[in-house]
């Protein structure tokens, strides 16, 4: 059987804006030898280490009895050292007021406004923060240069300059296609 051990450290990430200190800073590290469990099989490994509250994350690898490393995970621990409050089902129960243009609804600190005249979303808080619409996801559509507009223009084709000519003189899109070449 394969006696495998599991080194851990405790990291702390450099800021982005942070330029003196790139490399990342080991807060905490130790190694505990791997519980006894059947291959295929699930068990529990205790680090027996409390999580830093300064740490960003924790990186646990499991090592060979030759020092290789078999496999590491990585586990961000932000959300392990926020305190945790209870949800209440009355906080969550969603509320809505009306005006003469907009819906807003409320729930769980969250607020939606939607147009009474479109139906289109207009604006989200969470915890009275504004999320903003602006430099959404934008559709850009382009097309090649040299494609013609009915898809079907063939280059090879010397006669085909005045195919599409002929095409787009008939076209109820005339007016919109005087400026394209």
């Amino acid at each position: 059987m394969l006696e495998v051990s599991f080194g851990y450290w405790q990291t702390k990430f450099p800021q982005a804006t942070d330029a003196s200190n790139t490399a990342a800073q080991v807060l905490k590290e130790g190694e505990v030898q791997g519980s006894d469990v059947a291959a295929h099989s699930a068990g529990v490994l205790d680090i027996k280490t409390n999580i830093l509250p300064n740490a960003d994350a924790l990186f646990l690898t499991a090592i060979d009895p030759y020092g290789h490393e078999l496999w590491r995970w990585t586990f961000p621990v932000d959300k392990l050292n926020q305190q945790t409050e209870p949800i209440s089902f009355l906080s969550i129960r969603p509320t809505y007021t009306e005006t003469e243009n907009d819906l807003t609804v409320k729930a769980n600190k969250r607020t939606f406004i939607f147009s009474k005249k479109d139906g289109q979303l207009k604006g989200v808080s969470v915890d009275n923060r504004k999320i903003s619409f602006a430099n959404g996801p934008r559709f850009i559509g382009a097309r090649r240069a040299d494609r013609s507009l009915d898809q079907f223009y063939n280059h090879d084709d010397e006669k085909a300059k005045r195919k599409k000519t002929v095409h787009i003189a008939n076209s109820p899109m005339l007016p919109y296609l005087r400026n394209w070449t």
